[in-house]
């Protein structure tokens, strides 16, 4: 890798620090191996400190932007490096202060199963496996970089385990979406061995124990336990990748996993571990027998040296941020390296104050929220980001729940102002807004997108006639009656306000 004038600056962009999670543990790796004669990383934490955090790595040092006022200092911090990269999903302050910072490169990577590149700006978008690269929507953007593991953290069981215990491990957080936990699958697994014990080890794995199903909840080391462990056993439901698979094999512990998500493309079956159908407690009790059968066997110690070998082979971490780094120097080959240092005017958008409210609202801090809010209403731009549109109702609708009101209609009315209708929030709008202009052209949005509904021809009708607009009620009722004529309250509004009408003149 040829060593360029001065080092290139990445601003990885993170979501925390805690134990668990394959995003903060990269930006550990991305710490230790990245190549310091080229490159220059900042971890940022666009967020406050959380005094619960644990970091991997203690020597990491992190920029905290604090909850208040988070896009300005974003501008800031981005205005001096090559390349911006955050984890995918919702995140407008990030991208959008790149791209006013001028950052040459944006780079998004995805660990979830879900689609990115929601912001237009983004140059690539590294998935953790191919499974998360089939959901994202323009396949040419993406790049596939599987995780990888300290292995130093994780060394070979050479010994046997002992005959006296086999141990079934499950290693996750207990919130993790799963066909099974571990101790879900007692009945079927606990009358296959009388030495069968199972162990379940992460974040909230913390229920009450018995002899043969203990909750060990979150280990400070877990290579000690998977040194422990015969098998892994983990039946997540479409799991983006599977750091825990790699872990387990590095230590020898023979991984039994679910085939729909990315940890079938770490497991070879029947050769450094099992896949299973995930939601058939049969298939998965069928192999833990079968794996039972040979353990301690010649091949039973055959497939666990061919787990060791492929993690060293595949997923070490230095493997993986070469490949980050091999994406970095294309990228910017590309699209050349920062000219313009700045300083640079940050310019909030309604995307951007979204983002805070967003935040403000994960912490509980509706003071916060209403500033944003303010601040979003208050803004020249409209909103171009589809899911930011989304994410902007959904904090409405919450608000109006709250009783929040007036916070409530200036979220929609940004919508509404920014070209976007929706019937939910719309009708709750429409419900709140004073009379007037803006509510009369909500309602007859509504009714256009939801015709004969008669409540909502009922609303429009009663506006128009506060506004003295008698005839357009009329036409109103009598379109609603013939798109919906067995909503009888439509038709007998319309021939009372005839007849009112035809008395007075």
């Amino acid at each position: 890798m040829k060593k360029p004038s001065s080092p290139i600056k990445i601003a990885h962009c993170g979501i925390g620090l805690g134990s668990g999670g394959g995003i903060p543990r990269m930006d550990t790796f991305h710490h230790r191996f990245l190549n310091r004669d080229v490159f220059e990383p900042v971890f940022v934490i666009p967020n406050r400190p959380d005094p619960a955090d644990v970091p991997f790595d203690p020597s990491m040092e992190y920029i905290y932007t604090g909850a208040d006022d988070r896009f300005s200092k974003l501008v800031e911090i981005f205005s001096g490096v090559d390349i911006v990269q955050f984890p995918g999903g919702f995140s407008p302050a990030i991208c959008e202060a790149a791209r006013q910072a001028r950052v040459p490169a944006l780079v998004e990577t995805m660990h979830l199963c879900e689609p990115g590149q929601l912001y237009p700006d983004i140059d690539v978008t590294i998935c953790v496996s191919e499974t998360v690269r089939k959901y994202q929507p323009d396949q040419s953007k993406t790049a596939v970089v599987l995780n990888g593991i300290d292995l130093a953290e994780f060394p070979f069981r050479e010994q046997p385990a002992p005959g006296n215990r086999v141990v079934v491990l499950e290693s996750a957080r207990r919130e993790k979406p799963k066909h099974f936990h571990l101790d879900e699958l007692a009945e079927e697994l606990l009358p296959l061995d009388p030495r069968l014990e199972l162990w379940l080890a992460g974040r909230n794995q913390t229920g009450p124990s018995t002899g043969r199903v203990k909750f060990m909840g979150l280990s400070g080391d877990m290579g000690a336990l998977y040194a422990k462990a015969d098998i892994m056993l983990l039946v997540s439901k479409v799991e983006p990748f599977g750091l825990v698979a790699l872990e387990a094999m590095a230590c020898g512990a023979l991984p039994i996993v679910a085939g729909d998500g990315g940890m079938a493309e770490i497991v070879t079956h029947g050769v450094d571990g099992w896949i299973v159908k995930g939601d058939d407690r049969r298939d998965i009790a069928d192999t833990v027998k079968q794996a039972l059968a040979i353990r301690g066997t010649p091949l039973w110690e055959q497939m666990r040296r061919a787990a060791r070998e492929k993690v060293e082979k595949r997923f070490d971490a230095r493997h993986c941020v070469a490949g980050y780094e091999k994406i970095y120097l294309e990228l910017l080959e590309k699209k050349g390296r920062r000219k313009d240092h700045g300083p640079f005017t940050p310019r909030p958008t309604p995307e951007t104050a979204l983002d805070d409210a967003v935040n403000h609202f994960n912490i509980g801090d509706w003071q916060g929220i209403e500033q944003d809010i303010k601040q979003m209403a208050d803004s020249t731009g409209l909103f171009t980001i589809p899911l930011c549109a989304k994410v902007a109702a959904d904090l409405g609708m919450q608000a109006f729940a709250r009783g929040e009101n007036e916070l409530a209609e200036r979220v929609f009315e940004k919508l509404f102002r920014s070209g976007l209708r929706g019937k939910n929030w719309m009708r709750q709008w429409a419900s709140i807004t004073p009379e007037g202009e803006l509510k009369l052209s909500a309602l007859a949005e509504l009714v256009r997108l939801e015709p004969g509904n008669p409540e909502t021809v009922m609303l429009y009708a009663e506006a128009l006639i506060m506004a003295g607009r008698m005839d357009e009620a009329l036409t109103a009722l009598a379109e609603g009656a013939l798109l919906n004529p067995i909503a009888t309250e439509l038709s007998e509004t319309l021939e009372l306000l005839k007849r009112k009408l035809a008395g007075n003149r």
